[in-house]
């Protein structure tokens, strides 16, 4: 038997490419085992008799290949290569977002340091938060002021918009909410919280088109899920035993909230009553601060391509966010065969079908916490993480899954980014540069460049495939605790301390 060794020069293996429906390209090759994923995806275009090449990403054993086949044999745990190596290959993003490297606007309006800021899921307005109750909308055709909207009296928190891109909900520090259309007109004021929001999120696109139901997280220990037509709220949340920190709405339905008690729990949106809890008792040792799902990018931007274009019909547009979430779901997947189910029937997406989600997908969720840890979760399995792991050496303030689902990036008080295998887990590489605390870290639509912002007064741009520094994005005069990346690629940008929103282009 043929064992893989260290002399890989003139040893070959025997590969079978597979999609990740379980589909096979062509008849098993010989490949050497020094080949690199430039050769690989060379071969695979070839037997795919693709006219133009397309880039692809290779898999075995639920491991993905970096460097050669050698490696990623290695580490699937694979030693002999005269059995057939089944390979399995996804294709990545066929568009390509520029980095970004100039500031093309400087964007003046508020009076005190700026909290928080969101591009639309079409990526044509930033909405953006500040001290004293101020928000204000900007129109990214122009990169001029759009819209002051007034009625806060306390500092904003939170900003969220909804995934069909028509409202927005804010939420301050005096426990008031509200919600906002794209022209900055008030639809509706939600107060019931006794203490400041700190975290808000809209109900998926393809669970309900209208999106018209959202949650809010506050420091009164509770989630309230709101009716934003009714201004009614719906259900109380009730569990926490400290201040709710972070919450997110899950692609089934199901809610996940982290909270200062250390504890993650499961809700069910349609009864509001609690499923599960992550971990048994305080897998974190301290606050839970931060959270993230592997389908963010996807529920972020419902019907929306790259280029910030759905579909009119409200019912193809879901249709097409659910598509697009269960493909993205399926290529997430490597550990087994796929079955693919799309849907493709005119017919208004059901609670139930919403639902069948979280049993036959692979959501995963990842928390940072106070303790320097982080924690990845299958909710399917929510007593044991697939992975917990501790490599930052200060408080975990950001985490953020690549929009395919299969990185993620942590940023860190210890003034790095760490960068992370997002199925299993797996440490990647370290990205240092930054000379403060790191606030805030986000990803390009096409999951190949990152964002970070820092107490440093900068912001920087990151290439994930080199693992390096690509871009310092200076000009900030004092901490930036803000970053967005536009869905559709072309913008970034940033704000803090120094009042000013600044947006960088290509």
């Amino acid at each position: 038997m043929e064992e893989v060794n260290n002399d890989t020069e003139n040893q070959h293996a025997i590969v079978e490419f597979t999609s990740s429906e379980g589909i096979t390209a062509g008849s098993a090759v010989s490949v050497p085992l020094n080949s690199t994923r430039t050769q690989l995806a060379i071969l695979l275009n070839q037997t795919l008799g693709n006219n133009e090449a397309m880039p692809y990403s290779f898999w075995v054993g639920g491991s993905e290949m970096q460097n050669t086949l050698s490696e990623v044999l290695q580490q699937a745990k694979i030693t002999n290569v005269e059995q057939t190596v089944q390979v399995v290959y996804l294709p990545q993003a066929l568009f390509r977002v520029a980095p970004v490297r100039r500031c093309s606007a400087e964007l003046t309006a508020h009076d005190s340091a700026i909290l928080c800021a969101q591009f639309s899921p079409d990526g044509i307005l930033i909405a953006s938060g500040a001290g004293k109750g101020s928000i204000h909308l900007w129109d990214m055709n122009t990169e001029l002021h759009l819209k002051s909207c007034v009625g806060h009296l306390d500092d904003i928190l939170s900003i969220n918009w909804s995934s069909d891109a028509k409202k927005f909900v804010s939420g301050d520090k005096s426990g008031i909410l509200k919600v906002w259309d794209r022209d900055g007109k008030v639809l509706g004021t939600l107060k019931s919280h006794i203490k400041w929001i700190t975290c808000t999120a809209w109900e998926p696109f393809h669970i309900n088109y209208e999106c018209r139901r959202l949650l809010s997280g506050s420091k009164d220990q509770t989630i309230k899920i709101w009716d934003s037509v009714l201004q009614r709220e719906q259900f109380t949340l009730s569990g926490h035993k400290s201040s709710v920190t972070c919450a997110l709405w899950g692609c089934s339905g199901r809610i996940y909230s982290g909270s200062q008690d250390g504890n993650v729990y499961l809700w069910d949106s349609f009864t509001g009553q609690r499923i599960d809890q992550l971990g048994k008792g305080n897998t974190h040792s301290h606050w839970v601060n931060t959270m993230a799902l592997n389908t963010d990018f996807v529920l972020r931007v419902g019907a929306f391509d790259e280029m910030g274009i759905r579909p009119e019909d409200p019912i193809d547009a879901q249709e097409a966010a659910f598509n697009k979430l269960e493909i993205m779901l399926q290529a997430g997947d490597q550990t087994k065969k796929k079955d693919k189910k799309i849907k493709t029937s005119k017919s208004i997406i059901s609670p139930q079908e919403a639902a069948s989600l979280f049993v036959t997908a692979p959501e995963r969720v990842l928390t940072g916490s106070d303790d320097f840890t982080l924690c990845l979760w299958d909710p399917r399995s929510p007593h044991q993480p697939i992975s917990k792991f501790k490599r930052h050496n200060g408080v975990v303030n950001s985490v953020a899954f690549s929009p395919d689902g299969r990185y993620i990036a942590s940023a860190s008080f210890d003034k790095t980014i760490m960068l992370w295998d997002g199925i299993s887990g797996r440490p990647i590489s370290t990205l240092r540069g930054h000379v403060g605390r790191v606030y805030q870290v986000r990803w390009s639509a096409d999951s190949r460049l990152i964002v970070s912002c820092s107490e440093d007064s900068t912001g920087k741009v990151w290439e994930f495939a080199k693992k390096q520094l690509l871009q310092d994005l200076p000009g900030h005069s004092d901490a930036v605790y803000v970053v967005d990346w536009s869905p559709n690629g072309e913008r970034v940008c940033s704000g803090g301390k120094d009042r000013a929103l600044r947006i960088w282009r290509g």
